[in-house]
């Protein structure tokens, strides 16, 4: 049997999240305060401040919704434990998959019309579906990103600096009961998107939400710091992410009876 082939670009998780930023709401967090005028600062200090408070949180709870262009109304809702933990649900109008990074390795369990709409051959189709299957991280496009969004040394980096446009201040607000900055993302540069991004303005400066307000711009350069390895096109128009529950003690383990991908391939 051909394994399957995984193309994670499905997963448009990551198109949301490089809006300028993981998004959130709520709960205690890690690190040192940040300044009570935090929305006085310039706006590359405030995603610098916002980077760095993200390299001390060790969980948080994620809930996002959006729009693509192709597939509808995207729902997701997960978990990530920090380090190298996440366990994340996606849904694309018909289409489910449920992830789990864990030790390594990345495990997927996806329904028939997910694997369908990867154009998986019907015999594939019939033996994955509703099964969970797994293989190292590092050999699945997209799920090596992932593990940058769980190591402390990269978390802020790859959620909140990377692939910004022109950012401006565009004022203060409460969001969740909390004071924050708005930045504004303009998205005038290649591979940069259109959104505003919500940054507590006391305690640490976290993320607290993201709201993209338009398509990524074509473009831009792979990072390399974050795995990846091109700038994939990008259909998703809108979307809203917040964080919750930071933290707070999460579980996730490793699925029992994963299909090894790397072993099936030869059969």
């Amino acid at each position: 049997m051909t394994s399957a082939r995984i193309r994670l670009d499905v997963l448009v998780l990551v198109a949301l999240l490089s809006v300028g930023g993981a998004v959130g709401c709520g709960g205690s967090s890690g690190g040192k305060a940040a300044p009570r005028r935090e929305a006085l600062k310039s706006p590359s200090q405030i995603i610098a401040d916002a980077a760095a408070a993200l390299g001390h949180v060790r969980s948080f709870h994620l809930d996002g919704t959006g729009e693509d262009l192709r597939g509808g109304r995207i729902i997701l809702s997960g978990d990530f434990g920090i380090p190298g933990r996440l366990h994340l649900t996606l849904a694309q109008g018909s289409g489910t998959i449920e992830i789990i990074l864990v030790g390594g390795y990345g495990y997927l369990k996806a329904n028939r019309a997910f694997w369908v709409a990867q154009g998986t051959q019907p015999k594939v189709v019939a033996f994955l579906a509703d099964r969970w299957v797994k293989a190292a991280a590092a050999s699945m496009p997209g799920m090596s990103e992932f593990t940058t969004w769980t190591n402390p040394a990269t978390i802020g980096h790859c959620l909140v600096e990377k692939h910004l446009g022109t950012v401006s201040v565009a004022g203060s607000d409460t969001f969740a009961g909390q004071p924050v900055v708005i930045l504004s993302d303009h998205g005038d540069l290649p591979g940069s998107t259109r959104g505003r991004l919500y940054v507590a303005t006391t305690g640490p400066a976290l993320p607290l939400r993201v709201v993209e307000t338009g398509t990524k711009r074509p473009g831009g350069t792979p990072d390399r710091l974050c795995n990846e390895t091109q700038i994939s096109p990008s259909t998703t128009k809108a979307g809203d992410l917040r964080l919750s529950r930071y933290n707070q003690p999460v579980s996730i383990t490793a699925p029992a009876g994963a299909l090894d991908l790397k072993a099936l391939a030869g059969k």
